[in-house]
């Protein structure tokens, strides 16, 4: 997961896309399932200000990611960050800019047994 990013103090609920039986428990007790973090004390949402989302190339394919939850920018209040951008017209990740100004929830496991959870937002712990 890496730095796509970058806007005011805007925040955005994540959607849920990960619906494996195998990470049902991640998501035990939230009432709201369909959306995630609509609410919190920077933006008025848990993905904002930064937004960090998978890429294959950061990986190397190494691991089995679960993207358990994304944010997009649908309003158009980010910009993505210099290191992605290639041209005025194209980006590093090679899907179109509104795609790339996104906000992944992944987890994974590591060969030496870690468990990696990741946000990808600096807003989500403004709605815990």
């Amino acid at each position: 997961i890496g730095f796509a990013a970058q806007g005011n103090f805007v925040g955005m609920p994540y959607k849920r896309v990960c619906f494996s039986p195998e990470m049902e428990w991640v998501f035990k007790g939230i009432q709201n399932e369909a959306f995630l973090g609509d609410f919190g004390f920077s933006g008025n949402g848990a993905a904002g200000f930064e937004l960090d989302r998978t890429d294959r190339r950061l990986d190397g394919g190494e691991h089995v990611v679960f993207i358990l939850a994304q944010s997009f920018d649908e309003g158009n209040k980010f910009m993505l960050v210099p290191e992605e951008v290639l041209t005025t017209y194209s980006n590093v990740s090679g899907c179109s800019s509104d795609q790339a100004r996104r906000s992944d929830m992944v987890y994974f496991r590591t060969e030496s047994g870690a468990q990696i959870f990741s946000v990808g937002s600096i807003t989500f712990c403004r709605s815990l």
